[in-house]
């Protein structure tokens, strides 16, 4: 039975109307026995660019939204920030739903080993299409564009006196993008996540709204290649591998179950060769036309509008979406419900082009993240 009534709300959220609306699923009853409304929040995080970047943010938001917040140095890892809320040191930690499942199971063993950990990676068959919704940054935004994307015949406009007239110019030619997976294969398993943590998280501790963004092992194609072999999903990519190439980094060959011998192992294919590239090659590769699809992170600042994701339909990859840990303290229910909307707007692709502008354009994450919030309307008053 889950013990964590939060983690419940959350969970039970994601199955009924998908992780989309996750910010709706937040209930101010989050914190049992709580007092008034605390007006601090003591927010940690990594020594890295991205946690860096996380971390400000949610602690920007809550700024925003009239919390006093402070920041503790950056701590070495997931441990250090589990533990540093734990003790009543820290109020706020963003980290990842399945790394966060994974420590907690570690440390909160007694409630762990009554709990039902396998529902974390369940999977489930969908043939239902969808196209995701986008969040734009700015009009510098590379945006990556997810789904199939059709274009009709353009118009010319021509005025006549007062009479305008409207005629189609190449009304036969349309364009098709690559299939789109429904991504309800992930949502299931984070809700696995979710639940899981619900259950043994122990009750120092709560958990806000994952956000949609993730950061997991993902494959990535070249649309046109995804558009001519029907490509959408893993099961996709099984059928159309023996005349497929792929680039990976060595270690990829030997993964399991995310990896070349998982991917056999699952689907009972073969790729028509693999060719082992440096991470930051892949994306190179797949853009040359040298592979036809490759193995990236969710998060690689090498991935373009030009390239489509396939769903991991039998999570092969560890889900690993952001997701906001506090202590019972900082859970109020004024905090949690900015928390929650900061993740319900948090998108793969946003999160990826933040850390393009730190990467390449050397901005700092405070100003990338005032910058976004800014554009995805939670600027505050």
């Amino acid at each position: 039975m889950i013990t964590n009534s939060f983690g419940r709300r959350i969970g039970a959220c994601i199955v009924a109307i998908g992780a989309l609306a996750l910010a709706a699923c937040s209930s101010s009853s989050s914190t049992s026995g709580s007092a008034a409304e605390p007006s601090s929040v003591l927010v940690v995080g990594l020594d890295n660019d991205q946690s860096r970047l996380l971390t400000e943010i949610y602690a920007q938001a809550l700024e925003k939204a009239g919390f006093r917040v402070g920041r503790k140095d950056p701590v070495a890892d997931l441990a250090a920030g589990y533990a540093a809320l734990k003790a009543g040191q820290a109020d706020l930690f963003v980290t990842y739903s399945g790394q966060l499942l994974a420590h907690t199971a570690s440390q909160e063993t007694a409630a762990a080993a009554s709990t039902t950990i396998a529902a974390a990676t369940t999977t489930i068959e969908t043939t239902t299409t969808t196209i995701a919704p986008t969040t734009t940054l700015a009009a510098t935004t590379t945006t990556a564009i997810v789904g199939p994307v059709a274009t009709t015949a353009p118009t010319a406009t021509t005025a006549a006196g007062s009479t305008a007239t409207t005629t189609a110019v190449s009304a036969t030619t349309t364009t098709l993008g690559p299939p789109v997976s429904s991504g309800a294969a992930t949502a299931a398993r984070v809700t696995g996540q979710v639940n899981a943590l619900g259950e043994i998280l122990p009750k120092s501790l709560q958990f806000g709204a994952p956000a949609i963004a993730q950061d997991k092992g993902a494959i990535y194609c070249s649309k046109l290649v995804a558009t001519t072999n029907s490509l959408a999903t893993f099961g996709d990519l099984a059928g159309a591998a023996a005349r497929l190439t792929l680039g990976a980094t060595a270690d990829f060959s030997t993964g399991d179950p995310f990896g070349s011998a998982g991917f056999t192992k699952v689907y009972g294919a073969t790729f028509k060769s693999v060719t082992t590239l440096d991470a930051g090659k892949v994306a190179e590769a797949i853009a040359k036309g040298t592979v036809d699809c490759g193995v990236m992170d969710t998060l690689d600042i090498g991935v373009t509008a030009d390239m489509s994701i396939l769903e991991d339909d039998r999570g092969l990859a560890i889900d690993e979406a952001i997701v906001p840990l506090l202590s019972s303290a900082g859970a109020s229910p004024g905090a949690t419900q900015i928390i929650d909307s900061v993740s319900a707007k948090l998108l793969t692709g946003d999160l990826r082009e933040m850390l393009r502008r730190i990467s390449v354009d050397k901005q700092a994450p405070n100003v990338v993240a005032g910058a976004w919030l800014s554009a995805a309307g939670l600027a505050g008053k």
